[in-house]
């Protein structure tokens, strides 16, 4: 399949990148916000980190089925208006989070404000992979990744020190304004990015399984799920780990936390430098992938004075895997980016709702669980690179 794209279009540059990476970071802000508070919230419900974890596992899960949602609608009806959409939803759903009477309720309305979520980042991906080449694309998605990736820098250390002066409850509030300018910035600032001629006749559910004919795709698909499972695993068990393991305050939790997310935009920020230079994306995630694997070797061995420095490679690490993985997966169905990117999307929250599930249910005494999904997940990601770089057909470095 030819790489060749058109000239991009002003949904593809200059300030609509910025709104695009807002969308992008509002999924992570909607979590990094409250993290801090997931003690607090079990001692309010009554309940254990389990408890509290539902709200984080399902609106993984929640991400992920969202982005199987509106990549197809986005092929059928364009960009802009099932972006307009999915951002209003993503707003109603925090409003829903933020007046939740119960955790039961809370963890429902995580679910429709992550379904929101999840259309606003998988529509900015398919716009940007409308008008881009393969080293643009993953220029363009690095820098979007990079500047979004502010929001699990900032977000936890302002909510670790909301929860250490006021009520939880204004950790949900915190979300509302920013996804609200979302909306407006869409509505005002978003023009369509997909040709008339270039649309779908219909949304075709088969479309979401025509990608996986590519067995490139298929590959870097799987790198990046593996990853962001690792990834996400941890900003689930993280809150519990910091501070019930190793007996961190929740304002220590919040600055380690946004160390390790500032070490992530520093990776990217490289990952884009490095593919306007001309190295392929395929070499830097070799890269990341490799430390990956050593980081889970070292997450066992490490004693617990060491383990934030691991905590920190593993999770600035991705920064090296997120863009790349993702750039090489979308360049090898642009005819489709829309499905393309509801798969890529789809695939990487459900493995991380799955990751987060299994670390959830075994409760807050013990950081294993965790070591054990990054394990797997480094293991799936290695096999997944070596067969992506090996296949068959036109070569991947040309």
């Amino acid at each position: 399949m030819s790489s060749a794209a058109a000239e991009p279009t002003p949904a593809a540059s200059g300030s609509h990148l910025i709104l695009l990476s807002v969308l992008t970071a509002l999924g992570g802000l909607a979590t990094g916000l409250y993290l801090p508070a997931f003690p607090q919230i079990a001692i309010s419900y009554g309940t254990d980190a389990a408890g509290v974890g539902l709200t984080y596992w399902l609106y993984l899960l929640g991400f992920g089925v969202g982005q199987v949602i509106f990549g197809p609608l986005s092929d059928r009806f364009g960009r802009r208006r099932p972006l307009l959409i999915a951002s209003s939803l993503c707003l109603t759903g925090s409003i829903l989070v933020a007046v939740a009477p119960s955790l039961t309720f809370m963890a429902a309305a995580r679910v429709v404000q992550a379904l929101g979520a999840a259309g606003g980042v998988v529509i900015a991906r398919a716009i940007v992979s409308d008008t881009s080449t393969v080293f643009a694309l993953a220029r363009k998605i690095n820098l979007m990744v990079s500047l979004s990736m502010f929001a699990p820098v900032v977000s936890p250390l302002l909510g670790s020190v909301v929860v250490s002066f006021f009520s939880w409850h204004v950790t949900l509030w915190m979300i509302v304004p920013v996804a609200a300018v979302v909306v407006v910035g869409v509505a005002l600032r978003i023009p369509e990015s997909l040709l008339p001629s270039r649309r779908t006749r219909r949304i075709e559910v088969t479309d979401l399984a025509r990608v996986f004919r590519s067995g490139r795709y298929t590959c870097f698909l799987l790198v990046s799920a593996a990853a962001t499972c690792a990834l996400l695993s941890y900003t689930g068990a993280s809150p519990f780990i910091y501070q019930t393991v190793l007996g961190f305050s929740a304002v220590g939790y919040g600055v380690l936390y946004s160390i390790n997310a500032l070490g992530m935009v520093a990776l990217t920020y490289l990952s884009a430098g490095l593919a306007l230079r001309g190295v392929h994306p395929a070499r830097t995630l070799g890269v990341g992938v490799c430390v990956l694997a050593a980081s889970a070797v070292a997450l066992f061995v490490a004693p617990d004075a060491a383990l934030p420095v691991v905590l920190f490679v593993v999770s600035a690490n991705h920064g090296l895997i997120t863009g790349n993985a993702a750039a090489l997966a979308l360049s090898q169905v642009q005819r489709i980016a829309g499905s393309g990117s509801a798969s890529l999307g789809g695939a990487q929250f459900i493995a991380a709702g799955v990751g987060a599930s299994f670390v959830g249910s075994q409760g807050s005494g013990s950081a294993t669980p965790y070591f054990l999904v990054v394990a797997t997940t480094a293991l799936i990601a290695l096999a997944a690179f070596a067969a992506g770089v090996t296949r068959r057909g036109r070569p991947l470095f040309g």
